[in-house]
Order: structure tokens, then sequence, then C-alpha cells
């Protein structure tokens, strides 16, 4: 891969965080404002339904922190792991053909010899 195409998919992971952070921060942010006019409206006849939207919102925008958590988490994880495989790859090595002599030792085949067997 050149470094543009590396380039265009970082950008591509780093607005899609950003984006999502957003949305989260959105989320806390109009949670905070019905947690304000849930104040306003304790001493009315609502207070008990309010009560029970703010339980179930707050549980919804836990679920979202946790999701967003997981989804960051799960990049960094494959980001390791490829680099990881990336490692070894590289790492790997073709194994040698190895040979047993009359007198029982253990002897690499010359490229002569192993095209000459295969013929």
């Amino acid at each position: 891969m050149s470094d543009q195409e590396l380039y265009e998919i970082a950008r591509q992971h780093i607005d899609r965080r950003n984006r999502n952070l957003t949305f989260l921060i959105g989320h806390g942010v109009l949670l905070t404002a019905y947690v304000g006019l849930f104040i306003l409206l304790t001493q009315t006849a609502l207070a008990s339904l309010g009560v029970a939207i703010l339980v179930a919102w707050g549980g919804v925008f836990i679920l979202h922190c946790v999701l967003f958590g997981m989804a960051q988490s799960r990049e960094g994880d494959i980001e390791g792991q490829v680099a990881k495989l990336r490692k070894a790859a590289n790492k790997y090595e073709k194994p040698k053909r190895l040979e047993l002599t009359d007198d029982g030792e253990i002897v690499e085949l010359e490229k002569d010899e192993q095209f000459a067997r295969k013929n």
C-alpha cells in the first residue's frame, strides 16, 4: 500500500471515531438538558413519569458509552493484531529440505540435488 492509501484509511478511521464521539457528546448534552427540565417538573403531577424517563434515558446513555468504548478498543485491538500478523508473516522462512545420509547424519539438500530429485 502506498502512503496515500494508508493516509486515506487512517483519515476514514479518525473521521468515524470523531463522528461517534460527537454523537456521544450530543447524547450527554441532551440528557443533561432533560435533567434540568426534570428538576423544574419535580413539584408537578408529571414527576413520576419524569423519573421513569430519566432512569430509562440514563440506562440508554450508559449503554451508548459502553458501546463507544468497545468500538474504540476494538479498532485498537484490530490494529494490534494486524501488526502481529505482519510481523509473523515477515519472519516466515521456507523450510529447508533435509536428507539422511547412509551413516545417519542429517544434511541439507543443495538446490541442484533438489532439482535432480524432482526430475
